[in-house]
């Protein structure tokens, strides 16, 4: 897994009037495990993305 990879990256955002930097700590779920209700169905973010 890439999780303790990710750990202290930073991420810059520049999508908003103002540049942001972000540093990640940790990455508590997997696109796989987290869901959300979409048309009325249940997704995976991992499955909305491969769609």
């Amino acid at each position: 897994l890439l999780i303790p990879e990710l750990k202290g990256v930073c991420i810059h955002t520049t999508h908003r009037n103002q540049d942001r930097i972000y540093r990640i700590k940790s990455i508590l779920s997997t696109a796989v495990s987290m869901k959300f209700e979409r048309d009325g169905k249940e997704v995976s973010i991992a499955e909305y993305f491969r769609d």
